[in-house]
């Protein structure tokens, strides 16, 4: 795993390992937070030649930070169809200020001397020492003191010269919430313009209904008069018949007793007056006809 320093470029690479494959790929680079999975980044790498594909990747500010960047290689401009000849490779970083090594070495970047690189620059130089002079060692020992007073003095250099860089944090900024209450506004009233038109129509459905049952039972109404009406006229024709036809029975049997008299009288002078006879059955023949014209007559305008 590398250690990036936050908020420094880092190169993305991804370089195909044929150098005979002459096909067009495209490669896609997706930056993932590694412990909770979130996607940073996603960016596609441009084709620099010969399988080589570039990109680059800000590390997020924030110290301590462990991401990992996935290549995927596909075979269309869309990146909808993964190539399946080579496999996606994903590197591991960790995003962290880098102390530098020769800082280290002098005490890991404190104001401790580094003892040991003295002790071993002292052995070297005894080491050299056989039978000397006191001035011979009076010399060694004082190249050896300008030499430890120079880690020394370079120690501290090194330390005054450590800049350990600001961390930033970003402004957080209010989220603006004025769009999401504006549409839920919107929505509100849209839903109670929508209740309103349904109680109106609720109401004119309920006029509508009351206004076909007044119709309705307004039509029964009309109807059992009309019924009512057919019953009286139909009594009544037959009251009218009944009275026309017993008046033209009554009519006959005066006919009939008128000729039964005429016939009576006739046959009492039959023998004396033949001819007065024959005249006597032709007026009752008249008669006879009459009153059968005047009976069909009535039927016809009782019909009528």
């Amino acid at each position: 795993m590398l250690q990036i320093n936050p908020e420094s470029k880092l190169p993305i690479v991804r370089q195909l390992d044929n150098p005979s494959d002459n096909t067009g790929y495209f490669v896609r680079a997706v930056v993932r937070n590694s412990l909770t999975q979130v996607i940073l980044k996603t960016t596609d790498l441009t084709d620099a030649g010969n399988g080589r594909f570039e990109g680059s990747y800000l590390v997020p500010p924030a110290d301590g930070t462990y991401f990992d960047i996935t290549t995927k290689v596909y075979s269309d401009a869309g990146y909808t169809t993964q190539d399946t000849i080579y496999a996606d490779e994903n590197v591991q970083y960790l995003g962290a200020i880098r102390w530098s090594l020769q800082y280290m070495n002098y005490g890991g970047g404190g104001s401790d001397i580094d003892y040991k690189k003295i002790r071993k620059i002292v052995e070297e130089e005894v080491g050299k020492i056989t039978t000397l002079t006191s001035d011979e060692v009076a010399v060694i020992v004082s190249n050896a003191s300008g030499k430890i007073r120079k880690a020394i003095e370079d120690t501290h250099k090194a330390v005054s010269d450590i800049v350990i860089p600001e961390v930033k944090i970003p402004e957080q900024k209010e989220v603006d919430f004025t769009d999401v209450e504006n549409k839920i506004q919107e929505a509100i009233a849209l839903i109670e313009m929508l209740k309103s038109e349904t109680e109106e129509l609720d109401d004119k459905s309920e006029g509508i209904l009351t206004a076909i049952t007044g119709i309705s039972d307004q039509q029964e109404t009309n109807t059992s008069e009309i019924l009512g009406r057919q019953g009286e006229a139909i009594e009544l024709l037959e009251t009218r018949h009944a009275e026309e036809m017993g008046m033209a029975l009554g009519e006959r049997n005066d006919y009939k007793s008128k000729l039964e008299q005429i016939q009576s009288m006739v046959g009492s002078t039959m023998n004396k007056v033949p001819d007065q006879k024959k005249e006597d059955d032709r007026m009752a023949k008249e008669a006879e006809a009459e009153a059968q014209k005047a009976q069909e007559l009535r039927v016809k305008n009782y019909i009528k």
